[in-house]
């Protein structure tokens, strides 16, 4: 049997960047993509991300800075990130990650100890 593919979940509402990452990610990451806090947590009732991706510009209480911490406890240690067009290159000391994000950098991303 072989191991599932890690799930890496995008809190977005643009639908040109969630499919961004999907593109990159296909055959190496299950992409779920969803656009409020609110769907998110519906997603991770039911299973645990490896990777979060949240959109910095979220509307309301929906913006990245809040919702990261509210979202970090459902994906390994340092694996949740805030996404912006604002951040020109990764830092990944305070999980800043800029948009649009390449395939490498969101293949480094994903869990080592998987086969992928």
């Amino acid at each position: 049997m072989t191991n599932p593919l890690p799930m890496v979940l995008v809190v977005d509402d643009d639908p040109i960047f969630c499919l961004g990452v999907e593109t990159h990610l296909r055959g190496f990451a299950e992409v779920v993509a969803v656009r409020t806090y609110l769907e998110a947590l519906t997603v991770l009732k039911s299973r645990r991300a490896s990777v979060i991706l949240v959109d910095h510009f979220l509307a309301g209480e929906d913006a990245g800075p809040i919702l990261m911490p509210k979202l970090a406890p459902f994906a390994p240690p340092g694996k949740t990130f805030i996404c912006s067009s604002l951040y020109s290159k990764a830092d990944a000391t305070s999980q800043l990650l800029p948009k649009p994000i390449s395939r490498d950098m969101l293949l480094e991303l994903l869990p080592k100890n998987k086969p992928i």
